[in-house]
C-alpha cells in the first residue's frame, strides 16, 4: 500500500495462481451523472498496467471504478476484473470454475475465496457460475457489471434472479439475503474461439457473522439448463426451459404466478 496506494485489497484463492494485490483506479464520483465511457477508461487502466503503473499485457486484479471500498461501507456487488492469461496467471485459474469444461474439480477444492480489503479480511463462498455474452449483435445483454449498489431489497433480488437464472450451479448450503456482500470474478472466456469473446464470471457471498466458513459441496446441484444467450442456442440448438431454482436461495423471493 505504500508502495501504490491504489491498492485495495487482496484475492486469493489457496491453491491455485489466484493470489494477487487488488487495484482500483480512483475519482469516482457518485453524486455526479455517471459517463459509462469514463467508467470504462479507468475499469481498463489497471488491466493494462502492472502494480506500479506500467504498460503491462497481463495487466492487474482491478476492482470495479464504480464500488465503494473503505473503511466505513463497502459496495454489496463488487466486480473484480482479471485476465485469463495462457500462461496460468492472473484469472486463468478463475474460468477452471465452469462444471461443463473442467469438471467439478476445481469447484469442489476451492469453493471459497478469500478477499482482504486493506481494513479488514474477508471469505466468500461461490454460489453462482455464469457464461455472458458483452455485445449484442449476439443476443440480449445481461448488464451484470452495470450494478454493484442495490437502492432497496427489490432491486437486489431481481438482479441475483437473474444471476441464478443463468448460473451453472446452484448451491442451497449458500442462499442470498438482502445485505448480504457479494464479489464477483469476471473474465474473458472463449467458447467460440479467440475471434468472439465472451465473460465468464464467478460469483460469491461473503460469510456472515457467525456462520461456518466452510461449505458441504456435495449439496451442490449442477444446472444443465442455465439461461445462455442467442448465438449459444444458434450454435448448439434448444432453448431455456425457464427459471426453476428453489425460492428459499434469495430470502423474501416471491415467485410470479403463472
Amino acid at each position: 500500500y505504500e508502495q501504490n496506494n491504489d491498492m485495495v485489497g487482496w484475492l486469493k484463492i489457496d491453491g491455485t495462481m489466484v493470489d494477487y494485490p487488488v487495484m482500483q483506479t480512483k475519482g469516482f464520483d457518485p453524486t455526479q451523472p455517471i459517463d459509462y465511457g469514463v467508467v470504462y477508461d479507468k475499469n481498463m487502466y489497471y488491466l493494462k498496467h502492472d502494480f506500479y503503473g506500467e504498460y503491462s499485457y497481463s495487466g492487474s486484479i482491478t476492482a470495479e471504478y464504480c464500488a465503494h471500498i473503505d473503511s466505513d461501507y463497502r459496495s454489496p456487488n463488487i466486480i473484480l476484473y482479471g485476465h485469463n492469461m495462457s500462461n496460468g496467471t492472473f484469472f486463468r485459474d478463475v474460468n477452471k470454475y465452469d462444471v461443463f469444461n473442467y469438471g467439478r474439480e476445481m469447484y469442489d477444492n476451492h469453493p471459497v475465496i478469500q478477499f482482504d480489503t486493506i481494513y479488514e479480511k474477508g471469505y466468500y463462498k461461490i454460489f453462482a457460475m455464469m457464461h455472458v455474452n458483452v455485445y449484442s449483435k449476439d443476443g440480449e445483454v445481461f448488464y451484470y457489471t452495470a450494478t454493484y449498489d442495490f437502492n432497496n431489497k427489490q432491486e437486489f433480488i431481481d438482479y441475483y434472479a437473474k444471476v441464478l437464472d443463468r448460473s451453472f450451479i446452484y448451491t442451497p448450503q449458500v442462499d442470498l439475503e438482502y445485505g448480504d456482500e457479494i464479489i464477483a470474478l469476471s473474465t474473458c472466456d472463449f467458447p467460440f474461439g479467440l475471434d468472439k469473446s465472451m465473460r465468464f464470471v464467478v460469483f460469491a457471498r461473503r460469510v456472515r457473522p457467525g456462520e461456518n466458513p466452510e461449505v458441504d459441496v456435495s449439496q451442490t446441484i449442477i444446472n444443465y439448463d442455465p439461461l445462455y444467450y442467442d448465438y449459444w442456442y444458434s450454435v448448439f440448438g434448444g432453448s431455456w426451459g425457464g427459471r426453476k431454482w428453489d425460492p428459499a436461495l434469495i430470502k423474501d423471493y416471491k415467485p410470479k404466478e403463472s
